[in-house]
């Protein structure tokens, strides 16, 4: 093999494992049962439906069910996911990347990134 195909398979190469990592990634969540005190101030991926309890001027109150339980999602306005979301009473297999936030006897996550 000379040079310039040995380089050509390293590139290959890496695309394919860059590839599989993104994948990989955009697949794990964690199971909600397993957010606990402990993850407050983590930074966690869950996925589950999506359900809104309430709207307010400026934020938008939901919850997040998986088969292990619920946790509570708090969107300000400014996100560019609240209008999205704002639309949607009810959005099955959506996945809410944010930071766990403990907030009057509840856990919640705060979005910085929703897949659909």
């Amino acid at each position: 093999m000379n040079e310039s195909s040995v380089l050509k398979f390293s590139f290959l190469l890496f695309l394919i494992f860059f590839s599989i990592t993104i994948l990989y990634f955009n697949t794990l969540a964690e199971p909600i049962a397993n957010i606990t005190s402990r993850s407050v101030g983590k930074f966690l991926c869950v996925k589950g439906n999506f359900s809104i309890e309430k709207i307010g001027k400026g934020f938008l109150i939901g919850k997040l069910n998986d088969k292990t339980g619920e946790i509570k999602v708090f969107l300000y306005n400014t996100s560019d996911y609240f209008s999205f979301l704002k639309s949607k009473d009810f959005q099955e297999n959506i996945k809410i990347c944010g930071k766990i936030k403990y907030y009057k006897g509840e856990i919640e996550i705060i979005p910085s990134k929703i897949y659909v």
